[in-house]
């Protein structure tokens, strides 16, 4: 076999493939062919540039279009690197760019065809077979038509060759034909896919928010606001946003009142870091932390004081608990929704402690008798390390008691309690009546004052 060179002609996607096979004479190449040869694939990939008028940047062309400035796009993808999220997400909501544009930029960067969401865009079924659309969502690619002997793949980076290489390994078919399109509606044809139709893009959400009118809670009666709160555009939204918040990993969801007639902002933590999941107009703001109130069952007519509460939700089938709180802020009502997997509590030798440490908290927790003070910051794991020694601990011949506000997890075998302030129904006073109600172990959610400290103490040595 004479010797042959390959060399792809690149510059920044792959644009075509130089291939020298033979050489006059019939010798072999040398390393200066292969210099040569480099030089020519390059100078080719420039021409190929010029030729096709394709942008070095997938955003580029917004730039060239004065949609943004070079300065402001960099920023955009240095905030999507640090904190996470997409860029076209943050172009299309803080920057106004509609999708149709940013799918232009990418076509002219990446030279294949942009495809953008259908709502009745019907997915070949052939090519889903033992494919999850979990594992489509991660890596951000589905099949949009085609069969076996060609299949059209919509990806939102064409240019990543090796999840080209791992779509071929998975799909098996004889010929690819790609696409680009946003992560945004990749994601909304997959989860047309899974049958959600009633869970639609905040986009729709917000379209029929606007076609039932702009509304405002200005009233201070109970009816009115629950009216408000319960219009099918913003139940719809509330439902939306937990849905989202839930797929991407989020412990917390955050709404945010704007300044004076700025938008609300919902954020989500992620891996402990926080980043912005959508805009809500000012007008609707008050309709969605009323709708939250509802849900969680608080007193929506009362917007002066800080509110806590929970409720229990089912999302694709998996039941949630959601832990909610609101602040009064001088811009409006602020909430914040902790998401906790409903059902039993993480099994003790799942939280992934040290050995010494397993060891001795089960050593500790198998004592008649004494105190095991759990401290942390907010979202360290407190209440999940208390759930698993309670569970660890929780047989037949031990009666336990807990108070909290709120119960966040309940576990079968458990005497729980909630606390209510507003009666004088205080940790302490659920401590005094846990001591004449024969207990063997009791749990305290929060022990921030001297009596219930004092009290606390005085029960660990009994």
């Amino acid at each position: 076999m004479k010797s042959q060179i390959v060399m792809p002609i690149k510059d920044g996607i792959l644009l075509g493939v130089l291939q020298l096979i033979n050489f006059v004479g019939d010798r072999d190449f040398t390393k200066t062919d292969l210099k040569h040869a480099m030089m020519v694939s390059q100078m080719l990939a420039k021409q190929f540039r010029s030729e096709l008028q394709s942008t070095h940047g997938p955003y580029d062309f917004l730039v060239q279009k004065n949609k943004i400035s070079s300065q402001e796009l960099e920023d955009v993808q240095n905030k999507v690197g640090l904190y996470g999220g997409s860029v076209s997400r943050i172009l299309m909501e803080d920057f106004g760019i509609d999708a149709d544009t940013i799918g232009a930029s990418l076509k002219y960067y990446y030279r294949v065809p942009y495809i953008k969401y259908q709502p009745r865009h019907v997915l070949p079924s052939e090519l889903f077979e033992n494919i999850g659309v979990s594992y489509l969502r991660k890596n951000l690619w589905l099949p949009v038509a085609g069969n076996k002997e060609e299949a059209v793949i919509l990806i939102d980076d064409p240019s990543d060759y090796q999840r080209i290489m791992e779509i071929q390994g998975v799909l098996n078919a004889r010929n690819y034909a790609f696409r680009v399109g946003l992560p945004e509606h990749i994601q909304m044809f997959l989860r047309d896919d899974e049958g959600t139709d009633a869970e639609a893009g905040f986009d729709d959400v917000f379209s029929r928010l606007e076609e039932q009118g702009n509304v405002e809670v200005e009233s201070e009666e109970e009816q009115e606001e629950e009216s408000l709160a319960a219009t099918s555009a913003i139940i719809q939204l509330v439902n939306r946003m937990i849905t989202e918040a839930h797929l991407l990993g989020a412990s917390d969801i955050h709404v945010e009142p704007g300044k004076d007639q700025a938008p609300g902002i919902v954020r989500i933590r992620v891996d402990g870091i926080c980043r912005e999941l959508l805009k809500v107009p000012k007008e609707h703001t008050s309709a969605l932390i009323a709708r939250i109130k509802v849900i969680s069952r608080l007193n929506i007519a009362e917007r002066r004081l800080p509110q806590d509460g929970k409720c229990k939700l089912k999302v694709r089938g998996k039941k949630l608990e959601l832990r909610v709180a609101t602040v009064p802020t001088v811009n409006g009502e602020s909430a914040v929704l902790r998401l906790l997997a409903a059902g039993s509590a993480m099994p003790l030798e799942k939280l992934n402690l040290s050995v010494p440490n397993y060891n001795k908290i089960v050593e500790l927790s198998g004592h008649p008798h004494g105190l095991l003070l759990v401290v942390g910051p907010t979202g360290s794991g407190k209440t999940t390390t208390l759930r698993g020694v309670l569970g660890f601990i929780n047989t037949p011949d031990r009666k336990i008691w807990t108070a909290e506000d709120p119960v966040e997890i309940t576990q079968p075998g458990l005497q729980q309690v909630q606390v209510l302030p507003k009666i004088n129904f205080t940790f302490a006073t659920a401590m005094r009546a846990f001591l004449r109600a024969d207990p063997d172990v009791i749990l305290i959610g929060e022990m921030r004052d001297h009596e219930t400290a004092s009290i606390g103490i005085e029960a660990s040595l009994t």
